[in-house]
């Protein structure tokens, strides 16, 4: 059962197309790495998917019980104040607060995603400092680990190994791998990154707003031609 699907998406902005009839589905459990060279679309094409933008044609359907709200989602342009007073684990903690609706506490299961993101993303030594004292890199990880507690079926995660050092991204591959292969919640990350691609079940290429490959990862090797790196 797909998670996500796009049928025959279209997007223009400012006039311009970016996207040009896009279709594809994540299924339940699935893993799909998007590719392409800067202004392909990437970023566009997950904004469009999550209703951030709108959609000149085509439609974007969610699987049956997930809502837009319980999707995991970090983008490369972050909305959180860098000086806000919060610790570490109040900014993780706080990826949860769909889940709790109403309630005035956060449940222990609830306690327990924000403890896993931390514990694999290795930031748990650091629950108590201030987020707007840590390093770039610090930072990349907690919000990585907020945007995991949101997601009930689907993260999504566009360029998730910007800011990151060597370490940081071993620390990301591992926890993508316990995310999607253990706790089967479905992923989808934008990265140049063919090493991550591989890590995927399947990759998407994008090429001047058009699908220029959909497939297995271990197939990408057919598309050694194409420039997805960046510019």
């Amino acid at each position: 059962m797909a998670v996500i699907s796009c049928r025959q998406v279209a997007v223009k902005l400012g006039g311009r197309q970016i996207l040009r009839s896009i279709s594809f589905d994540v299924v339940e459990g699935g893993f799909v790495c998007v590719m392409g060279a800067n202004g392909s679309g990437k970023s566009t094409l997950l904004r469009a998917m999550l209703g951030l933008v709108p959609i000149a044609e085509g439609s974007v359907f969610l699987g049956d019980g997930l809502k837009r709200g319980d999707i995991g989602y970090l983008s490369q342009q972050v909305n959180l104040r860098q000086d806000f007073p919060a610790t570490v684990w109040e900014v993780v903690l706080s990826g949860c607060l769909n889940r709790r609706g109403w309630r005035p506490y956060f449940r222990p299961e609830e306690k327990e995603l924000a403890e896993f993101g931390l514990t694999y993303l290795g930031i748990v030594d650091a629950r108590k400092a201030l987020f707007r004292d840590l390093s770039g890199g610090q930072k990349q990880r907690v919000l990585l680990a907020r945007a995991f507690c949101a997601a009930g079926r689907l993260l999504v995660l566009d360029e998730p190994a910007k800011n990151l050092d060597e370490e940081g991204v071993r620390l990301l591959a591992s926890f993508l791998d316990e995310v999607n292969r253990i706790r089967n919640v479905a992923v989808i990350v934008v990265s140049h990154d063919r090493e991550a691609a591989l890590q995927a079940k399947r990759v998407f290429v994008l090429d001047e707003g058009a699908c220029v490959f959909w497939g297995k990862s271990e197939h990408l090797d057919t598309m050694e031609h194409l420039d997805t790196s960046e510019h």
